[in-house]
């Protein structure tokens, strides 16, 4: 067993001690504590086989790997990280993990990811080859990042028999420390495979519940006075909520209303049916106030003014298209 503290580390010196131990048992990144001058954190090693055990303990603080640092200094191991005590936020890719003592989650060493401790907290720590899990899972892109919660049956299980490791580790000979190493590893990507399932399942949840919205929002587009209240009152759901879909999608709710409307307008605009109607007639039959503000949102959005896109493709004086 191997034991690192900073309790005896000068203030000053506290920060650089951390990331140089933490850099050495995981692999290079940056630590950014809330406090430096108070900044306090462990960290305790074991083995089991070819599993690397780190119990850490730690005041607030960042941790980072990015891009950059992933450029020059390469890793192609897995973390499996158990929340002991307090929160930590893991955000991989597209998925944050918010994790509360009993939940766990995977990330890849190979691909940024960012820890935010904001409170002092516990975690149990497990370094691992890749093809430890990929034998057993495939591709474990859809693994990664993702949150296991503590409710979870066999989530619950696999973080029991995780945490008893590192204290039995030690009175543990080789050929048993191998067994009991492939049997965790069994008992993890049954519970990843679970947890996968469960996703799926949310994720078909919240697909169907945006298409419901997109549907309120199409129906209802040309209402200037549409707000998030209205909408979500008609789905049902919070106006958090109903935000978060959105936030998932890449684009808040007003910046697509916004745009639904400017492609209702351009499809007005490419019909013949709708000659006689003019611009303004157009953009505010379609939920737009204000009519200069609609037209530098449509250059913006399809980067030629109104007129001109309507004398463009329906082949018309401009004293017909306006």
């Amino acid at each position: 067993m191997e034991f690192f503290s900073t309790r005896d580390v000068h203030p000053r010196d506290k920060k650089e001690y951390w990331m140089s131990v933490a850099s050495s048992v995981f692999f290079e990144l940056d630590c950014t504590p809330r406090d430096r001058a108070v900044f306090n954190a462990d960290m305790k090693l074991t083995e089991l086989s070819d599993l690397r055990f780190i119990t850490i303990n730690t005041d607030e603080c960042v941790v980072v790997r990015s891009a950059d640092i992933i450029k020059r200094a390469q890793s192609d191991e897995l973390i499996l990280c158990i929340q002991l005590s307090g929160s930590v936020r893991i955000e991989q890719g597209h998925t944050v993990a918010c994790l509360r003592p009993g939940d766990c989650c995977l990330y890849d060493s190979s691909r940024p990811h960012r820890i935010e401790v904001p409170e002092k907290a516990g975690l149990l720590t497990v370094k691992m080859g890749r093809q430890n899990l990929e034998q057993r899972l495939g591709r474990l892109e859809r693994f990664t990042g993702r949150l296991l919660r503590r409710e979870s049956s066999v989530a619950s299980i696999m973080t029991g028999f995780w945490r008893l490791l590192p204290e039995r580790v030690e009175s543990i000979d080789g050929h048993a420390a191998s067994r009991i190493a492939f049997q965790a590893l069994d008992l993890l990507a049954t519970a990843l495979e679970e947890g996968s399932a469960e996703n799926q399942q949310s994720s078909t949840c919240r697909a169907l519940t945006i298409l419901r919205v997109k549907d309120i929002i199409e129906i209802h587009l040309g209402n200037p006075d549409l707000t998030c209240a209205d909408i979500a009152a008609k789905a049902g759901i919070s106006r958090r909520y109903l935000s978060h879909l959105f936030e998932a999608e890449g684009i808040s709710l007003q910046a697509y209303i916004k745009r639904r409307r400017l492609e209702k307008c351009r499809e007005a605009f490419e019909s013949r049916h709708q000659v006689s109607r003019s611009i303004s007639d157009i953009s505010f039959g379609w939920g737009f106030k204000d009519a200069g503000n609609f037209s530098r949102s449509f250059k913006e959005c399809f980067s030629e003014p109104p007129r001109h896109y309507r004398k463009r493709r329906l082949y018309l004086s401009p004293e017909m298209a306006g």
